[in-house]
């Protein structure tokens, strides 16, 4: 993957000193949270009809890896899974909940941030959670523009982000279609967050 700090030793053991970017996820939906354990499931069942054997499912803003968890247990080796984030210790942790999966090959972690990089590889499924708001402007059209490139035809976008009001939902909907998706439909919300399904 083009630009991207790969995390694959699975000898690995977590650094001493950790980013000090801020938990932007565990803000909005505490980790364990009736509504976090709710958007968890919604991701799952609504890309669950778009996953196909050997597929490629990225996640762009995996944090404990919670979003992947559901599709590694259903699928194991039948798919790839790519789960990218910018904190040092998120990929850490990441690494050692899934470390028997990188060994085996069908998974990968990288931290890599969204501000400076795009991921260069293909799927079928993209996630990201809370992982574009975080962005400018200028940037997020472009992070929308290159997930809607590297999706496969007749793949799905699952998208959630923080709003405040009805004017952030349209700012969404309308960013998501600016950047090539045929469909958007709002799919789940509670407590300021909103998800998304997008498709090519």
């Amino acid at each position: 993957m083009a630009g991207a700090n790969l995390v694959l030793n699975e000898k690995s053991s977590m650094p001493s000193h950790m980013s000090a970017h801020a938990s932007f996820e565990d803000a909005a939906i505490p980790a364990g949270s009736s509504e976090y354990c709710s958007l968890q499931r919604s991701i799952f069942d609504v890309a669950f009809p778009f996953v196909k054997p050997r597929c490629k499912i990225v996640d762009l803003s995996c944090s404990n890896g919670d979003w992947l968890a559901p599709f590694v247990e259903s699928f194991e080796d039948l798919c790839h899974f790519v789960a990218i984030d910018l904190d040092e210790k998120k990929t850490y942790t990441c690494l050692d909940r899934f470390r028997m999966r990188v060994r085996l090959g069908f998974f990968e972690i990288c931290q890599l941030d969204l501000a400076d990089r795009f991921p260069e590889t293909c799927s079928r499924v993209t996630i990201s959670v809370l992982g574009i708001g975080r962005l400018n402007l200028e940037r997020q059209t472009e992070v929308l523009q290159k997930t809607h490139r590297y999706l496969e035809r007749g793949g799905a976008f699952v998208m959630a982000e923080r709003v405040s009001s009805s004017l952030d939902m349209e700012h969404w909907e309308r960013s998501l279609r600016s950047a090539g998706f045929k469909l958007v439909r709002k799919l789940w919300s509670k407590g300021g967050v909103v998800a998304w399904i997008a498709l090519k």
